[in-house]
């Protein structure tokens, strides 16, 4: 039986083209490389170094241990001998507050102006009566 290419078109098109037959172990593989890189870089992040212990001579810092080592200002070690202070000002106290002179002028104001009633307004006038047209 003879096939034509329009049916043979057809039937092909159902089928895909597969380009790698590893695919399903290359993607195992990739897989695995992901998950060893993420355990390295969590052991990186996760991995604390270690400190070296410090002589107790060493640095000022207070707090660190639990023995109390006061800090180098606070040690009994030559000290300078302190400066001579400097000589007291006296400030002379502040004089007297002055009396201030009361003013008593007096002005010649008139009395204010006195309000005038103003007379009530007139009644308005009664508007004119509205003529209508007559209807016809």
């Amino acid at each position: 039986m003879n096939r034509t290419p329009e049916l043979e078109a057809m039937m092909s098109a159902d089928e895909t083209a597969v380009s790698n037959k590893n695919a399903k172990r290359n993607q195992l593989l990739g897989g695995a490389a992901l998950l060893i890189g993420g355990a390295v870089a969590a052991y990186f992040v996760l991995a604390t170094p270690k400190e070296t212990p410090r002589g107790i001579t060493e640095g000022d810092e207070e707090f660190r241990t639990t023995t109390f080592r006061p800090p180098s200002f606070g040690r009994e070690e030559e000290k300078p001998e302190p400066q001579p202070e400097p000589d007291v000002i006296n400030i002379p106290p502040p004089p007297e507050p002055v009396q201030q002179k009361v003013d008593t002028t007096t002005f010649n104001v008139p009395p204010p102006p006195q309000a005038v009633e103003a007379p009530p307004p007139e009644p308005a006038a009664e508007p004119p009566p509205e003529e209508f047209p007559e209807r016809y």
